[in-house]
């Protein structure tokens, strides 16, 4: 829930502003309707 898995892209920070945010695939838990939809 909420932890990054894995950076495709690097984020920069110059001078305290963020320039570029970070390109990251995040975990979550899956809800009770996509199990439903599954099954």
């Amino acid at each position: 829930d909420g932890l990054i898995l894995e950076t495709f892209q690097p984020g920069y920070v110059f001078h305290g502003r963020v320039l570029r945010p970070a390109m990251v695939r995040v975990a979550v838990h899956p809800s009770p309707a996509s199990k439903q939809a599954v099954n």
